[in-house]
């Protein structure tokens, strides 16, 4: 037994590209539509699965909103800057996660959708507001914070942006 575990410790095996996460600098978000909405931190990555040679790619926000924010927000990231990072995203399927509304979390599936644009490297969340909804109202600023990790499926992130 103690032969075997020494022979075992002693291969080694190269980890594959696809295995490390990727975390994102150089992107822009910006909300669009001339809403008063503001971003507090945002960090996107774009996460190994269980999938060989596949990715997740994961969206993690908080927002400040004014608290009569009725319809819809909507949210561009700009990731032409990040060609040089050697990844390109295909974005498929569905957006699953959750946002929070003060103390109310919502599954992200019913309430948020998106569109990419391969061309000009942007994607662009739009992020409906639940009905009835109750946030967590700040009084001095009349504002309420919008909270979300999303992640959404990536296929073909090893291929270059170019």
């Amino acid at each position: 037994m103690k032969k075997l575990l020494k022979e075992e410790n002693m291969t080694t095996t190269t980890i594959p590209d696809t295995n490390l996460p990727i975390f994102f600098s150089r992107y822009t978000i910006v909300p669009l539509f001339g809403s008063d909405v503001r971003v507090l931190f945002s960090t996107v990555s774009a996460n190994p699965s269980n999938i060989p040679r596949s990715r997740v790619w994961s969206f993690v926000s908080q927002l400040s909103l004014p608290y009569d924010e009725k319809d819809t927000i909507t949210l561009l990231y700009d990731f032409s800057c990040t060609q040089d990072e050697g990844y390109r995203s295909s974005f498929e399927g569905h957006v699953y996660g959750t946002l929070s509304f003060g103390k109310q979390v919502y599954n992200a599936t019913r309430y948020v959708r998106y569109t990419f644009d391969t061309y000009e490297k942007t994607l662009t969340l739009i992020l409906t507001i639940p009905d009835g909804l109750c946030g967590c109202l700040d009084e001095t600023t009349n504002r309420t914070l919008l909270w979300f990790d999303l992640t959404i499926n990536d296929q073909s992130s090893l291929q270059p942006w170019f």
